[in-house]
């Protein structure tokens, strides 16, 4: 049986809501504010897959750390590779470079994909979350076997706190067969005061 289970693939964001100009957010000028190195700009301007987009809508780039994408009331950035502090940096770095914005929400989010080498052990932990003694007149004769194809799909909780919410979400991986997903969203509103 499969003792500890470590994420294969994971990835980190801040997701801010507010007001923002899209079109200024160009790798340049990230580089022009020392948030982003002349190496970085070069490696988004390469980026074929991925090409650098510049609209008043949104802006969109890649770095070789970051994912960057900015609409006009929302701002994302991501990451899939340690250290992940480069993201908090990256915010930072660009907030304090920027004169008027108003943010009205943030989040902090964290998903990951683990493999689950035994596909007993994979039905063990959706039996574990949502037990299929309350399922058998929708699920029949599929609540048992670890070949089954019906069984758990989804389940999201939230702990609702006076600022925001913490919203975790399970689910089977659609990219590591069997796998799992977990993400954690952690969600802070902010008063017009402190906006």
């Amino acid at each position: 049986m499969q003792s500890e289970f470590k994420p294969e693939r994971k990835h980190c964001s801040i997701v801010m809501r507010g007001s923002f100009n899209p079109a200024m957010f160009q790798p340049e000028w990230f580089c022009r504010n020392g948030i982003l190195s002349v190496e970085e700009v070069d490696y988004a301007r390469s980026q074929e897959n991925s090409p650098i987009i510049i609209t008043p809508q949104v802006s969109m780039f890649r770095t070789s750390q970051l994912e960057v994408k900015i609409e006009m009331d929302r701002f994302e950035v991501i990451s899939d590779k340690e250290p992940h502090l480069i993201i908090k940096d990256f915010i930072t770095k660009t907030l304090d470079n920027i004169g008027n914005y108003q943010i009205t929400a943030y989040g902090i989010n964290f998903a990951a994909h683990f493999h689950i080498e035994d596909k007993h052990v994979y039905q063990l932990i959706g039996d574990r979350l949502a037990p299929k003694k309350y399922w058998e007149k929708l699920l029949g004769d599929e609540v048992s076997g670890d070949e089954r194809k019906s069984g758990l799909l989804t389940l999201d909780m939230k702990k609702e706190r006076e600022t925001g919410y913490t919203l975790v979400r399970f689910q089977p991986s659609f990219q590591i067969q069997p796998g799992v997903f977990i993400s954690c969203n952690e969600h802070f509103n902010i008063d017009d005061e402190d906006s």
